[in-house]
């Protein structure tokens, strides 16, 4: 077995999202990869065996395994070309929760991804957010996310979240968002605190909801987005019918040699 650190959605060690990615000889039981995510304590940790090709991805939490993650995915495709675990040129193709997701070598420096687009509704603006935003823009409900318009790029970088209000009233989380500035199309944050996430770094899950909810309002199908946390991180996306390609690039920061049994 072996365990990576890699950040994600960045080109520069210590920004971008970090994820763990576990690569083991044989899958592990439900019980240690959980065990391997609280040890990790990072917001996801990425699981594939050698068994099975590593075709079979699973994706977890400190507190819960979760049913879609981006940045654990381009982490884990990072770790399997680097390592010479698959060739170059060959689209690989994860078996996940969410599905069949291909991930291939898009250039020297980028990977792509080929995710869910996933749906927005608009809605009314909940009072619980009309109470804690001024200047909302917009306002779309996902199965999982409140996805929430603000005025500008500083408003979105500048919100202070009550994560006791974002637990209590989201199903998984909030994704605050706005119209870029230079050539980034829009930004945004993600507070998810009902999966043990205060805010995340980077998401390209979050992306897929994102590149729905901006594709009339910006009537493209193409964006360069920038998730404005502490960390930072950039993403190319494209829309295509209704997958959505995900490029970005990613850096190992360690590799570590388990020494527990299993």
């Amino acid at each position: 077995m072996e365990l990576f650190q890699v950040d994600a959605f960045t080109n520069v060690a210590f920004r971008g999202n970090p994820a763990g990615v576990c690569i083991s000889s044989e899958p592990l039981s439900e019980m240690l990869m959980q065990q391997i995510s609280e040890e990790m304590n990072l917001a996801e940790t990425a699981f594939v065996s050698a068994a099975d090709g590593y075709k079979n991805l699973r994706w977890f939490t400190p507190a819960v395994e979760v049913t879609l993650c981006g940045h654990a995915t381009l982490a884990t495709a990072h770790v399997l070309y680097k390592q010479g675990l698959l060739e170059p040129q060959a689209v690989h193709v994860f078996e996940t929760l969410s599905g069949e997701l291909q991930v291939s070598q898009y250039d020297d420096e980028l990977l792509e991804m080929d995710f869910p687009l996933i749906t927005t509704e608009k809605k009314e603006v909940p009072l619980w957010l009309k109470e804690h935003f001024e200047s909302i823009r917009g306002y779309a409900f996902t199965p999982k996310n409140d996805i929430l318009e603000l005025e500008n790029e500083e408003a979105v970088r500048d919100h202070l979240p009550d994560m006791g209000q974002i637990a209590k009233n989201t199903r998984q989380g909030l994704i605050i968002t706005a119209r870029g500035t230079n050539d980034i199309d829009f930004v945004s944050r993600y507070f998810v605190p009902n999966v043990g996430v205060p805010e995340d770094p980077v998401t390209g899950s979050a992306h897929c909801e994102l590149a729905h909810y901006w594709k009339d309002k910006l009537e493209k199908t193409s964006f360069k987005a920038y998730q404005a946390s502490k960390r930072g991180g950039y993403l190319q996306l494209q829309i295509q019918e209704d997958r959505l390609l995900i490029r970005g690039s990613a850096v190992t920061v360690f590799k570590a040699e388990p020494r527990f049994h299993h």
